[in-house]
């Protein structure tokens, strides 16, 4: 009779993961990216609170997994995305001077091939697809026209990635870090236009709607047509109607979906930061994001009033000044930080 085994865990895995590859190359790591089936989810956030250090290793290598194609591929050609996929990966979220980016992502190609090889791979990289980064410095909005003539405002500190041209693809893929407003030109061959956030894909045809992406937060906001999320991870999926929000807070939470006022939710392309019984603290959160300078509240209570209004944000000092006056607080400016107080 055989001896019954001891289940499962962390500490009877007999691979070390220390580098992209140890990742990338596991099976077991990417049926836990691709499929998140429950025992693969429960394993992995095991693993990561055992090795904390690894956080940074294991979000690149989910990137590098979830950019390379799901269809079968001949092994050449899985190989070939596989580069890529890491090339994007390591120069995602680098804001760079067109030719520096170009450099450095040469210089992360050349490096990937010593280990796989030249010869046709070369070549093929020779032909790889490009893409654009826009991004925006804190206190600024800028407009985007994208392949297709859809047009994008983005808020301030954040940024948008997209292929140069979307004349060969199936679909059209950006890609945001931050805020912006997607007015969605309608395809005439019907191809899906689609925008990623860190955890959610947001799937549309031809509609206006606002994506707001801060830490491991994201809201979606409809103004027109519809539009449906997907959670990259769990699979769940929710379709908006206009003048609904789904909101997803992060790691383990579900979308979940209410009525709002979507007017609000765009009025920063106006430059106006509008409150609805706003918490001070997600006030002070509003002009960290949009200034780039740390807000403290200096008192609970003050912390948990809510505000309603609307203050412009073309200019920092005015906005606290009309912040001081209109809702009786004392502000006050030191070594960068802005300081609130009743």
């Amino acid at each position: 009779m055989p001896v019954p085994q001891a289940p499962y865990s962390i500490s009877d895995m007999p691979k070390r993961y220390e580098q992209l590859a140890d990742f990338v190359d596991d099976p077991d790591f990417r049926r836990w990216v691709l499929e998140a089936r429950p025992e693969d989810v429960r394993h992995w956030e095991a693993w990561l609170r055992q090795h904390p250090d690894r956080r940074s290793l294991v979000e690149e290598a989910r990137e590098i997994v979830l950019g390379i194609p799901a269809r079968p591929l001949p092994a050449e050609e899985a190989a070939k995305a596989a580069v890529w996929a890491q090339i994007e990966a390591v120069m995602r979220r680098q804001i760079l001077p067109a030719r520096t980016r170009a450099l450095r992502a040469w210089t992360v190609a050349a490096s990937i091939l010593l280990l796989l090889g030249s010869g046709g791979l070369f070549w093929w990289l020779v032909q790889a697809p490009s893409y654009q980064t826009i991004a925006t410095a804190y206190g600024e909005t800028r407009e985007v026209v994208l392949p297709d003539g859809s047009q994008v405002t983005l808020n301030a500190h954040s940024s948008l990635r997209y292929l140069d041209s979307w004349a060969e693809s199936a679909t059209r893929e950006v890609w945001l870090e931050g805020e912006a407003f997607f007015s969605v030109e309608k395809s005439p061959e019907g191809k899906a236009f689609r925008v990623y956030s860190s955890d959610l894909k947001v799937e549309v045809l031809g509609t206006e709607f606002n994506v707001r992406q801060r830490g491991a937060e994201t809201e979606v906001t409809l103004e027109e047509g519809s539009v449906e999320l997907s959670h990259l991870a769990s699979r769940q999926k929710v379709r908006l109607v206009p003048g609904e929000q789904a909101i997803y807070a992060g790691k383990g939470a579900t979308i979940e979906t209410r009525t709002t006022a979507v007017e609000n939710h765009s009025a920063w392309r106006d430059h106006l930061l509008v409150f609805d019984e706003m918490p001070m603290g997600e006030v002070a959160q509003r002009i960290e994001e949009t200034f780039g300078m740390p807000v403290v509240v200096q008192t609970e209570a003050l912390q948990k009033r809510t505000l309603s209004g609307r203050i412009s944000t073309a200019d920092l000092e005015v906005m606290l000044e009309a912040l001081s006056l209109t809702f009786s607080l004392q502000i006050e400016t030191r070594e960068d930080t802005i300081f609130l107080q009743p």
